[in-house]
Formats: structure tokens, sequence, C-alpha cells
């Protein structure tokens, strides 16, 4: 199962609304993709010191 299905499914069984938007159009799926991203990208920079 990829990463983007767990975080789906994880977000749907704590209740989220799939279609919930923010002011500027993104869904809660779609900022935690970004989170989880950015933390990738700052853990292969070597930037993540400790979790």
């Amino acid at each position: 199962m990829s990463l983007t299905v767990k975080i789906a499914q994880l977000l749907l069984d704590a209740g989220c609304d799939p279609t919930a938007e923010t002011a500027d159009g993104k869904t809660a799926l779609m900022l935690a993709i970004e989170k989880v991203g950015k933390m990738f990208w700052s853990w292969e920079l070597g930037e993540i010191t400790k979790c």
C-alpha cells in the first residue's frame, strides 16, 4: 500500500471530511502529503536533527 493511500485511510478513519477545503482549495489529504514531502526532503538534506 502506498504512503498516500495510508495517509488517506488514516484521515478517513479519524473522521476527516475528504471534500472539506481550505480557503485556497486544499484538502486535508493535500496538506498532509505536502507536510510529509517537506519532512522527507528535510531529512534527505540532513535538516532534521531529532524526531
